[in-house]
C-alpha cells in the first residue's frame, strides 16, 4: 500500500473515532480528560473540551510522580486534579478522583474517559475500579475497543481508545508517546529528531544517561544512537551499531522521561 493510501486510511480511522466519540458524549453527564501532567497544554483535547462544557468535565493531570516538586506545586489545583494513578497509596488517589465525580452530584452518573492515546487512561480506570479492569501497557493504541465498567457509587465508566488531532504533526505525537513506534517506517528520521532535542536540553541529557547507562559528551545525535546500541549490544555485521532499534528503543523510552 501507498504512504498517501496509508496516510487516508489512517485519517478516516481517527475521523470515525472522533464522530463515535462525539455520540457517546451525548449519552454521558461527565467526561474525565486524562492529561500527561509533564505536558498538560501539548496533551488537552480543545475540540472535546468545548463539546463536553465545562460543567461536566474533569481535568486528571496524571503522571504527577514524573514532575519536580516545583512544576509539580506550579499546576493549577482549581483547574486540573492532580494525580499519580501509580501511586503506592492507591486508595488516596483513588478517593481523589471518585470525590470529583460524586462532587458533580449526578444520579447513578456514567463518565466518559477521553485522552490522547499513552496519557495513562487505562491506569487511571484500572486505580478506580480496583482491579485490571482495563488493559494498560506503555504502548500507544493499547485500548482498541469501548468498554463499560462499573464502580462504587453506581459510577459507570465508559474506555474509550485514544484520540488526538487529526491535523496534528506526527512528530509532535512521537514526542508524546501517541503512537505506537512498531508501525513506523522512518525510525532513523524520527530518532535522530529526537535525539537531536534531548541533547539540547539539560534535563533529558541526564535522563538520557541514566535511563540507558552512557555517558554523553558533547555528542551529535548520530553518536548518541550509536551508543545507546553499543550500550544494548544491537550490533550489524562488522560490528557496526545497530542505529535502527537505537531509534526505536529511544522513541519508546521517552514516554518515560522528566520532561516533554
Amino acid at each position: 500500500m501507498s504512504k498517501s493510501k496509508r496516510g487516508m486510511s489512517f485519517g478516516k480511522r481517527l475521523n470515525e473515532r472522533w464522530t463515535a466519540l462525539r455520540k457517546l458524549l451525548r449519552k454521558c453527564e461527565i467526561v474525565l480528560e486524562i492529561l500527561d501532567a509533564r505536558d498538560l497544554d501539548g496533551t488537552r483535547m480543545k475540540r472535546l473540551e468545548h463539546w463536553a462544557g465545562r460543567e461536566r468535565l474533569i481535568k486528571i493531570a496524571n503522571k504527577c510522580d514524573l514532575l519536580d516538586k516545583s512544576v509539580l506545586d506550579a499546576i493549577d489545583k482549581k483547574e486540573f486534579l492532580r494525580v499519580n494513578s501509580k501511586a503506592s497509596n492507591r486508595e488516596k488517589e483513588r478517593k481523589k478522583i471518585l470525590d470529583a465525580i460524586l462532587a458533580m452530584k449526578k444520579t447513578e452518573p456514567r463518565v466518559l474517559v477521553i485522552g490522547y492515546p499513552n496519557v495513562g487512561k487505562s491506569s487511571v480506570i484500572n486505580l478506580l475500579a480496583g482491579k485490571e479492569a482495563a488493559r494498560a501497557a506503555p504502548i500507544a493504541g493499547t485500548t482498541t475497543n469501548i468498554q463499560w465498567i462499573r464502580l462504587p457509587y453506581d459510577i459507570l465508566l465508559m474506555d474509550t481508545p485514544g484520540v488526538f488531532p487529526e491535523r496534528e504533526e506526527r512528530t509532535e505525537l512521537l514526542r508524546k508517546g501517541s503512537i505506537n513506534v512498531d508501525r513506523l517506517e522512518d525510525f532513523e528520521f524520527y530518532g535522530l529528531k529526537l535525539a537531536k532535542k534531548c541533547l539540547n536540553d539539560e534535563r533529558l541529557s541526564k535522563w538520557l544517561e541514566t535511563y540507558f547507562y552512557i555517558k554523553l559528551d558533547r555528542d551529535t545525535p548520530e553518536e548518541l544512537l550509536e551508543k545507546i546500541a553499543k550500550r544494548r549490544g544491537w550490533l550489524l555485521k562488522g560490528g557496526l551499531p545497530n542505529k535502527i532499534e537505537a531509534c526505536k528503543a529511544l522513541l519508546r523510552g521517552y514516554s518515560e522521561a522528566p520532561k516533554l
